[in-house]
């Protein structure tokens, strides 16, 4: 027995990593006013960043 209860990603089958990517963001760097939500006070435009893909065999719409 183990001294901890099981997480249930213990139970999830393993899949392949990915590393996402986009023009519009960068690691470590604030998002721009265009990503920010544009509401509770805040005046962003709140505009999704646009993906690059970034995975194996990811959506063809989106590996553009």
């Amino acid at each position: 027995m183990t001294d901890r209860a099981p997480l249930p990603y213990d139970f999830m089958s393993a899949v392949p990593s990915f590393e996402p990517r986009s023009d519009d963001v960068a690691d470590g760097q604030m998002m721009s006013q265009k990503q920010v939500f544009d509401g509770f006070g805040m005046t962003g435009r709140n505009i999704s960043p646009r993906s690059r893909g970034g995975w194996p065999a990811g959506p063809a719409a989106t590996a553009k």
